[in-house]
C-alpha cells in the first residue's frame, strides 16, 4: 500500500481498477495502419499489456504525430475523482504498477484531493487508450474504421490483481455534518473477483455503509443479472443491521444503490422478463422502469437509478419514477460522463437531498466532462516516453 494513515472521516469509498486513459488524434491514414498493424478490427479490442505498449510507441514516433491527453481513468476512479472536486472526503482503493503511468495516475487523484490505498503489483499500470481520427471515407474496409469511428484498445495489467487485501477498513465516517451514512461505491469489472466482491459486502454490512454499483458494460449487466437483481431485492433500509451471510459469504441486506445505462437497464429487464426493447414514452412504459418500480416497492433501501444521457435521468425509490432533465450540453466523447453521474449524484445524496436533487446533480456533473476527453481537467503531459512502456519483469 503507498502508507498512508489510515482514513478518518471519509464519506466516500470507491473500488475499482486503476487506468491511465489516453485519448489519441491521429490522421486517417494512421488510425487506418495501427487497426491493421495491431488487429484493432473491433470498436473494442483488449490486448496484452506488450501490444499497449507498442501502441503508446507508435503514437509518440514522429511521423505518426499524435495530439495525445492523458488522465487518470477507470469507472470508480473517476467518480472518486470528480466526488472530491465536489467536496466528498474521498477514498480510493486499487493497483497500479511500479512505473510512470501509475506515479500518474497516483498524483492526478491527490491533486484532486482524492486520498489514494494503491497496491503496487508487478504488472505494468492498466491502460486505456481510444484512437480517433476521421477514419477512411466512404464504406469500411475489413478492419479498418469508417469516417467518424474510433478504436478502444484496454490492457488492464496491474489493475487486475486487486484483492480483498487491498481494502482495510475504510472507517468511513457519517460526522457531524452527515446527513446519513458514506457510501461504498465498486464497478461491473471487479465481478468475476467474488473474494474482493465478498469483501465489499462485508465492509458495508459491518460498516452500516450504503453500497453503490455501476455495471460498466450492458455485456457485465446481461451476464451478471441474476446477482445483480438479487442485490436490488434484498436491499436493506440504511442502518438496519445486517443479515447472517448466505451461502457465498456475501451480506446481502444492505442500503444498496444501481447505476446503470438505458442498455444495462435494458439487459437487467430482458433477464426479469421484461420487455426491454419497449422505448421509453411509446404508449407504455419500457421493461426496466416496471422492473425497478417494483424493486424499489419492495425493497426499502434500493435506489435504482437509470441514466439516460441527454434525455437525463429516472430515479427509482419507494416505487415512484422521479424524472431528472438534463440541459443539452454541446460535446462528443462521452468516455467518463456515467462515472461523473455517479459523483455527482452521491455528493447530492450524502448531503442529505432527495432522489431528484440528487439526479438533476448527476446530470450538472456529466456535463462538465462531456466536452473534454474522459475526466482530465487539463492536458498533462505525458510521462517520459522511455518509462511510458515499461512494463516489470
Amino acid at each position: 500500500m503507498d502508507g498512508l494513515a489510515e482514513p478518518r472521516g471519509y464519506r466516500l469509498f470507491c473500488v475499482g481498477n486503476a487506468m491511465v486513459d489516453l485519448f489519441a488524434e491521429v490522421s486517417p491514414e494512421t488510425l487506418g495502419g495501427l487497426c491493421a498493424r495491431f488487429g484493432l478490427d473491433h470498436p473494442v479490442r483488449h490486448v496484452s499489456p506488450e501490444t499497449a505498449g507498442a501502441i503508446l510507441a507508435a503514437l509518440r514516433s514522429p511521423e505518426n504525430a499524435a495530439a495525445a491527453v492523458y488522465s487518470s481513468g477507470g469507472g470508480a476512479a473517476n467518480t472518486a475523482k470528480i466526488a472530491a472536486g465536489l467536496g466528498v472526503q474521498t477514498v480510493f482503493a486499487g493497483r497500479v504498477g511500479p512505473d510512470s503511468l501509475g506515479a500518474f495516475f497516483k498524483e492526478e487523484l491527490s491533486k484532486a484531493g482524492v486520498q489514494t490505498r494503491l497496491g503496487e503489483s508487478r504488472q505494468g499500470t492498466g491502460l486505456f487508450i481510444k484512437l480517433s481520427g476521421g477514419g477512411v471515407p466512404g464504406a469500411p474496409r475489413k478492419g479498418i474504421p469508417a469516417a467518424g469511428e474510433w478504436r478502444i484498445a484496454a490492457s488492464p495489467g496491474a489493475a487486475l490483481d486487486l484483492g480483498p487485501e487491498d481494502l482495510p477498513d475504510p472507517a468511513l465516517s457519517s460526522g457531524p455534518d452527515a446527513a446519513g451514512p458514506g457510501v461504498l461505491m465498486f464497478e461491473g469489472f471487479l465481478m468475476d473477483r467474488r473474494a474482493l466482491i465478498r469483501r465489499c459486502f462485508d465492509l458495508a454490512g459491518r460498516g452500516g455503509l450504503r453500497l453503490a454499483f455501476d455495471p460498466g458494460t450492458a455485456d457485465i449487466a446481461a451476464g451478471h443479472a441474476g446477482e445483480i437483481l438479487g442485490w436490488c431485492a434484498g436491499a436493506a433500509a440504511p442502518k438496519t443491521p445486517a443479515a447472517p451471510k448466505d451461502g457465498d459469504g456475501l451480506i446481502r441486506r444492505v442500503s444498496f444503490i444501481l447505476f446503470v445505462n438505458e442498455d444495462e437497464a435494458e439487459a437487467l429487464a430482458a433477464h426479469s422478463g421484461g420487455a426491454g426493447d419497449t422505448p421509453e414514452g411509446k404508449g407504455r412504459p419500457a421493461g426496466w422502469e416496471t422492473l425497478f418500480t417494483k424493486l424499489s416497492a419492495h425493497a426499502g433501501g434500493l435506489l435504482a437509478v437509470v441514466k439516460l444521457a441527454e434525455r437525463g435521468a429516472a430515479v427509482f425509490s419507494g416505487g415512484v419514477i422521479h424524472r431528472a432533465a438534463a440541459a443539452p450540453v454541446a460535446g462528443a466523447e462521452s468516455t467518463g460522463a456515467g462515472d461523473a453521474f455517479a459523483a455527482g449524484f452521491l455528493a447530492a445524496l450524502l448531503r442529505g437531498k432527495g432522489p431528484e436533487a440528487c439526479g438533476r446533480a448527476g446530470n450538472a456533473a456529466a456535463a462538465l466532462v462531456l466536452a473534454r476527453p474522459g475526466t482530465a481537467g487539463k492536458t498533462p503531459d505525458p510521462p517520459p516516453g522511455d518509462q511510458l512502456i515499461t512494463r516489470a519483469g
